[in-house]
């Protein structure tokens, strides 16, 4: 089981910092998920809380980015991450691909 919390996106443009939206929110600029690995059921559908995915709205040009992720596990594991930017045009931009140990 892995809690992914205060995961941010930092938007930098004309010199003032800005959080991004997520795409699908409440408001909130931090989002906090509880998300399990997925269960395999006989019909090969994926079960329980398997929705690792939070997208970020980028409305405006920016500079610089940077994300925030914090995880807590109760299994000492190696998990994968992925964010990616959307942009109004419809298109996306990959900016993290890594592993993270929760501590």
């Amino acid at each position: 089981m892995l809690l992914l919390a205060s995961l941010s996106g930092l938007l930098l443009a004309s010199g003032s910092c800005e959080f991004l939206q997520p795409i699908g929110g409440d408001g909130n600029t931090t989002v906090t998920k509880r998300v399990d690995r997925p269960k395999v059921s006989p019909l090969r559908m994926a079960l329980g809380r398997t929705n690792w995915n939070t997208d970020f709205s980028v409305n405006q040009p920016y500079r610089s980015y940077k994300l925030f992720f914090t995880a807590q596990s109760t299994e000492q594991a190696t998990y994968p991450i992925e964010a990616y930017l959307k942009f109004s045009d419809g298109s996306n931009l990959r900016v993290v691909n890594e592993s993270m140990k929760p501590p």
